[in-house]
């Protein structure tokens, strides 16, 4: 699962811990790469510490798991596109008083 072409690595940070990265973002900028933090639990499974607003679960059964569930997420999303423009118009003038 750890392919050069995907677009999310699983990087071990130590026996019980894994760090889900954005291979996209600026090497270096920890902060833009870092996903998601993932950890074994007691009960045969492991539990996501989302760093970003990703709607997906926080337990899977296997840090393999969060990963595709999180590349079928980045394949559903619609893309980013600009605002819609909002017309502005000059202040309607006061009524005159006499």
């Amino acid at each position: 699962m750890d392919d050069a072409g995907d677009p999310y690595g699983i990087e071990r940070a130590d026996a019980a811990t894994w760090l889900i990265v954005d291979r996209s973002a600026p090497p270096g900028d920890d902060a833009a790469r870092l996903v998601a933090r993932v950890e074994e639990t007691d009960e045969a499974g492991v539990a996501v510490t989302w760093m970003t607003r990703i709607p997906l679960a926080t337990s899977f059964l296997t840090v393999e798991m969060v990963v595709e569930e999180l590349i079928r997420w980045r394949e559903r999303r619609p893309p980013v596109t600009r605002p819609n423009p909002i017309p502005h118009l000059p202040p309607a003038e006061a009524p005159s008083q006499r």
